[in-house]
């Protein structure tokens, strides 16, 4: 039984790497602030489930880790906890929020009550006199830190999900569901004691981080093929000039959205691509229009046209 859990972990870390290599590859092809931050975040979780493998594993099945070690795992279980708490909701902040003072704003907000929070859990959980070490304190009072991230990011997300496109919706609603399915199994992690050796419920060196991990990697990937899918489709047929978006002082973003305009695409289908708000994709279609003097969808077209033939004129 120890061996198939051992290849559990094993597959678990696998597909984990595999998801880390595909977000490696949009970190360095779009350089986009989500995609670093997810893949700090992915790095960061992987770190977590190593760390919480490897002394759950070990130490388990026959004690194989020594005094400094065990220490070594438990610092890490603080600092992880921590640098999770903050990441979480950095992420979610950015999928959302699109202006970059009220992303900043947002963030600092966010983080300043989280870490008020944790300061203050912290300061209770130390000093309560229970005979435990200071170290099990800080875990704990770490892992309360992390779980007052996760629900405040929640609670945040359902806030502004209407205001999404609808594909970060189905991302965002997907993240929360598995939260809620392995919360209660992070809880039956937290008090292995009881379930593994006085109970007996749950095989021996078994935990529920490297399932959640495993399904949550499959999942990112599910998703990062998709928008692969999406992004692909704006390489349609029409061609807007250097010179065009040069003299007007166009934007990637608006370059983005003038092609879908060109190809037909309503507002809420061009959200739905770049995975924008409808409102933040009105506002940058009224931004374009300003920048070209027009006042309507038509005269875009006409704009690039003429733009094309004075060109092949000249």
């Amino acid at each position: 039984m120890n061996h198939l859990i051992l290849l559990y972990y094993v597959v678990s870390i696998a597909i984990g790497t595999a998801n880390i290599i595909l977000y490696l590859f949009f970190l360095i092809k779009y350089k986009k602030p989500t995609s670093f931050a997810y893949f700090i975040f992915l790095l960061h979780l992987f770190l977590y489930v190593i760390n919480h493998s490897i002394y759950f594993y070990f130490n388990s099945i026959s004690y194989m880790l020594t005094k400094n070690l065990i220490y070594f795992f438990n610092f890490n279980y603080v600092f992880l906890n921590s640098v999770l708490a903050f990441l979480i909701p950095l992420i979610i902040i950015l999928l959302i929020n699109k202006k970059q003072q009220l992303v900043l704003r947002q963030i600092l907000f966010n983080f300043s009550i989280i870490l008020l929070t944790g300061i203050i859990l912290t300061i209770l959980v130390v000093s309560l006199k229970i005979s435990t070490p200071l170290i099990e304190k800080l875990i704990y009072a770490s892992g309360l830190l992390l779980i007052i991230s996760i629900i405040y990011t929640i609670i945040y997300a359902i806030l502004k999900i209407p205001k999404t496109a609808s594909f970060l919706k189905k991302v965002i609603y997907t993240s929360i569901i598995l939260f809620f399915i392995f919360f209660p199994l992070f809880l039956i992690d937290l008090h292995w004691f009881f379930f593994q050796d006085k109970t007996k419920i749950i095989p021996k060196v078994f935990n529920f981080l490297g399932l959640f991990w495993l399904i949550w990697s499959i999942t990112s990937i599910y998703y990062g093929f998709q928008f692969l899918n999406r992004y692909s489709d704006l390489t349609g047929n029409f061609t807007i000039p250097e010179e065009f978006l040069k003299k007007y002082d166009i934007s990637e973003r608006e370059k983005e959205i003038i092609k879908l305009v060109l190809e037909g695409y309503t507002n809420k289908e061009i959200s739905d691509r770049l995975f924008l708000s409808t409102g933040t994709v009105k506002n940058y279609i009224y931004n374009i229009f300003q920048k070209l003097n027009i006042s309507n969808r038509i005269q875009i077209i006409r704009k690039v046209n003429e733009f094309n033939i004075s060109k092949e004129k000249n």
